[in-house]
């Protein structure tokens, strides 16, 4: 982490709303259309706010951009239930051609050029910020031989899983295991240190108890903290 991730906090831009998308349960995702000056690295976040609309309780949330610019769009996806608070209310009712505000996008979770191998560990909307990670180590010809993801959702609501198994069949560097629960994610957590140790790195994203918990069962299993990533993911 250093301060140049966070230098483009102070960028507003205006983008506009295209199309919402329902998921799983009660999941959704909304798309919108990309500025032209706007750029980010696969697996920021941004900070989104309504403009000239009164939100009650906390004016803005912070989203993981699933999207890479070359898409032209910015799509994100978060939980919404049957009590919605008036923000994520008020994205239910968004209309094509509304717009919202956008600052950033910013964050240090990013994987450039890592030739190392690496686990992606998710637990439920935290899959956001790798469906553009994916998407940028498919285009870049120095990504790691080997790359796991490992997806813990209960039930087995696993947002984007379309997506990811067709992802998965058509790039062999990547290895997808769809997880329901914490004894299976140890176990074959596990068996990935074990294999790998500290010669890889571990990026984690979902609720800031399931980054705390993974990274403290990481630690128990000897990788040290510098091979640790974790996403402040705030956007539930």
């Amino acid at each position: 982490m250093n301060i140049t991730d966070f230098k483009s906090l102070f960028l507003v831009n205006d983008i506009e709303f295209q199309e919402m998308k329902k998921d799983v349960s009660d999941v959704h995702t909304f798309i919108f259309k990309s500025p032209q000056d706007i750029s980010w690295k696969a697996g920021q976040h941004g900070v989104f706010r309504f403009d000239n609309k009164k939100i009650k309780g906390r004016p803005y949330r912070v989203f993981s951009l699933a999207s890479v610019e070359e898409e032209k769009l910015i799509r994100i996806s978060t939980k919404i239930s049957n009590s919605p608070s008036d923000f994520k209310s008020n994205l239910l009712k968004l209309k094509p051609g509304d717009t919202l505000k956008l600052n950033g996008p910013v964050g240090w979770f990013y994987a450039d050029r890592i030739r190392r191998p690496a686990a992606f560990i998710a637990a439920g909307i935290g899959i956001t910020p790798y469906i553009a990670l994916l998407q940028r180590y498919a285009m870049d010809t120095s990504h790691p031989k080997s790359l796991h993801l490992y997806y813990i959702a209960k039930q087995g609501e696993h947002s984007y899983r379309n997506w990811l198994e067709e992802f998965e069949k058509n790039h062999s560097f990547l290895a997808v295991d769809f997880i329901e629960s914490r004894d299976e994610y140890k176990a074959l957590i596990g068996d990935y240190t074990e294999k790998f140790g500290n010669y890889a790195r571990y990026y984690i994203s979902g609720t800031p108890n399931m980054v705390k918990e993974s990274k403290a069962q990481l630690k128990d299993m000897g990788i040290e903290s510098k091979n640790m990533v974790n996403d402040p993911f705030y956007g539930y």
